[in-house]
């Protein structure tokens, strides 16, 4: 990763292998730990019933350990909150990606 400034792309595309973006600055690492620390909050902000039965104490364990024991999320505003949270996140990949040009 280079140690340049806030001008430069926060996230690169992938030239060796696969599809997607990598992050080229501190810039891009802060937000791939932030859009996953979201996640796992919404996750976990989900209805206990959703997890298996044998599975149930230990999340109710995670949840009270994130602050989250009051709070709990349906299925389906669970998966519309994923499903915003990743295309915010594709947003940003795709802005942060771009090489700003100075005007001529």
């Amino acid at each position: 990763m280079s140690e340049q400034g806030g001008d430069g792309p926060w996230f690169r595309r992938r030239r060796s292998f696969g599809i997607g973006y990598n992050a080229a600055s501190w810039q891009g690492v802060v937000a791939i730990l932030v859009f996953v620390a979201t996640l796992l909050v919404t996750v976990f902000s989900g209805d206990p019933n959703l997890t298996r039965p044998s599975k149930v104490a230990s999340f109710l364990k995670a949840k009270a350990m994130m602050g989250l024991s009051g709070i709990h999320l349906a299925a389906p505003t669970m998966a519309g909150l994923i499903v915003a949270e990743a295309a915010v996140f594709m947003f940003v990949v795709w802005w942060k990606s771009r090489t700003l040009k100075p005007l001529d």
